[in-house]
């Protein structure tokens, strides 16, 4: 989940490596699989969380997209695909405990860039 970098400030790896942020990404992962079950939408592997983990490992020193997409101040594709799980989930009834948070928590990057709030510069960190 690239909003977990995003809110951090920190590398791909480096927030699979803290457990906090491992017990969001896992929270998030479950809303994601909730919603695709309920759509009756074929995951491509049974353990989503597992290979989640595994992706990040290969891509530890990247700066996720929406990450990179704050930090250049454009708009994120969080509304597209986090927003979307959030959307579905509401549709269906299905209660996501960190999906909606973690989308929300990414509003408040763009709407600083784009002038409606102040904002403080931030360097990303190893």
């Amino acid at each position: 989940m690239p909003i977990n970098e995003t809110i951090t400030k920190l590398k791909n790896g480096r927030v699979s490596e803290l457990s906090a942020a491992r017990l969001i990404m896992e929270e998030a992962v479950k809303g994601v699989v909730a919603v695709a079950r309920a759509k009756d939408i074929q995951l491509p592997c049974c353990d989503s969380f597992g290979r989640i983990l595994e992706v990040r490992r290969g891509m530890a020193g990247n700066i996720a997209p929406t990450l990179q997409d704050v930090l250049k101040e454009r708009d994120t594709e969080v509304d597209f695909i986090s927003g979307a799980i959030v959307r579905e989930a509401e549709a269906a009834g299905i209660p996501t405990l960190m999906n909606l948070p973690l989308t929300s928590l990414v509003k408040p990057h763009q709407q600083a860039y784009q002038g409606k709030i102040q904002s403080l510069n931030f360097e990303i960190c190893s």
